[in-house]
C-alpha cells in the first residue's frame, strides 16, 4: 500500500484537531514543515495557501494570494517587457489564472474530452472536444491573448513553487522520521 504524499499529509494536518507534539511523527510535524517551507518566500506562502483553497473550497486568504502574485508579476513584467494591464492586472490576469488553476475542467465537455451527441446523454468518443485539451480547459480561454505570456508564466511559477515547497517539506519530514 502506498503511503500518503506530503501534499496529502499537509491537507489532512490542516484539518486536524489533534495538535499535540508527540515522540512519533504526527500532524504537528507536518504543520511545522509547512511553516518552514512556506516561510522561505511570500510566493511559497501564496502557493501553499492556494493549495489549501483548492482542497477546502474556501476562498479565505485569496486577497493575500492576489496581492503577492501581483507583486511577482509586476517584477517579472518589468524585466521581460510584458503587458500586464496596469492596475487591472488582478482582474485581467491573476484572478482568471487562479480560477483556471482551481478548476481546469472544460465547461463545454465536462472534462470528458469529447462532446455529447446532440439530443442524447452519450459522449461522441470519435470526436475530440474543440474547446479543450483532453478535458482540461486552456488558459488561453480565460486570459486575453495579449496577456497570455505573463499568465502562462504565472501558472508555471505557481506549479514550480508548489513542487519545490512540498519537496522541501518531504525532505524535512523524512529527516525527522529517522
Amino acid at each position: 500500500m502506498r503511503g500518503r504524499s506530503t501534499e496529502e499529509k499537509y491537507m489532512s494536518a490542516t484539518d486536524s484537531s489533534h495538535l499535540t507534539v508527540s515522540e512519533k511523527p504526527c500532524d504537528v510535524d507536518v504543520l511545522i514543515a509547512a511553516g518552514w517551507a512556506g516561510s522561505m518566500s511570500p510566493l511559497r506562502d501564496a502557493a501553499m495557501r492556494l493549495r489549501r483553497i483548492e482542497q477546502s473550497g474556501s476562498l479565505a486568504g485569496m486577497g493575500f494570494i492576489v496581492d503577492i502574485l501581483h507583486l511577482w508579476l509586476k517584477s517579472e513584467a518589468s524585466v521581460k517587457g510584458w503587458k500586464t494591464a496596469g492596475k487591472d492586472c488582478p482582474e485581467k490576469i491573476i484572478k482568471p489564472v487562479l480560477g483556471w488553476w482551481l478548476d481546469r475542467t472544460c465547461k463545454h465537455c465536462g472534462g470528458h474530452g469529447h462532446p455529447v451527441i446532440e439530443g442524447t446523454p452519450v459522449l461522441n468518443t470519435l470526436v475530440d472536444c474543440e474547446y479543450c485539451d483532453e478535458g482540461s480547459a486552456r488558459l488561453s480561454d480565460v486570459v486575453h491573448r495579449k496577456y497570455l505570456p505573463p499568465a502562462e508564466a504565472l501558472a508555471s511559477k505557481l506549479e514550480e513553487t508548489a513542487w519545490h515547497m512540498f519537496g522541501d517539506m518531504n525532505r524535512m519530514l523524512r529527516y525527522n522520521d529517522n
